[in-house]
């Protein structure tokens, strides 16, 4: 798959954020244009079940993604409703082994597309967007 060696960079050159549970990261930025962002999920438990969320200003039209990503596999994509300017993404934590490598961790891979226009034609195309996850 496409994104995994994408991943596995991220991961080795230290480019992955960290996303503790219970903790929410205010105003991250990324180009609107095909902008992805990998988080490490930290603090995760055994067998319990977690919820990724990100919400975003309704006047920038954006299609956001989650997949939740564990040793460098795709475990779970967008497959529940789109609400108003959120998305989010249920799964439940596997095993959880930690090491230096990707290998027993689990991420949140980010993306970001256009979703339409700016209907006031004064306006400039965003070119980021703004974002809480």
């Amino acid at each position: 798959i496409a994104h995994t060696t994408w991943i596995e960079d991220n991961v080795q050159q230290s480019r992955a954020k960290v996303l503790n549970v219970g903790e929410e990261l205010i105003q991250e930025v990324l180009p609107l244009h095909m902008g992805q962002a990998l988080y490490e999920l930290y603090g995760l438990k055994a067998s319990r079940w977690y919820e990724v969320k990100i919400s975003y200003p309704a006047s920038i039209p954006a299609r956001f993604s989650i997949a939740i990503v564990k040793d460098n596999a795709t475990i779970v994509f967008n497959l529940g409703r789109r609400l108003l300017n959120t998305e989010k993404q249920i799964f439940k934590a596997d095993k959880i082994v930690p090491d230096a490598s990707a290998y027993g961790k689990n991420f949140a891979l980010v993306s970001v597309e256009p979703a339409g226009i700016v209907a006031k034609s004064h306006l400039k195309e965003q070119q980021f967007v703004i974002f809480n996850i």
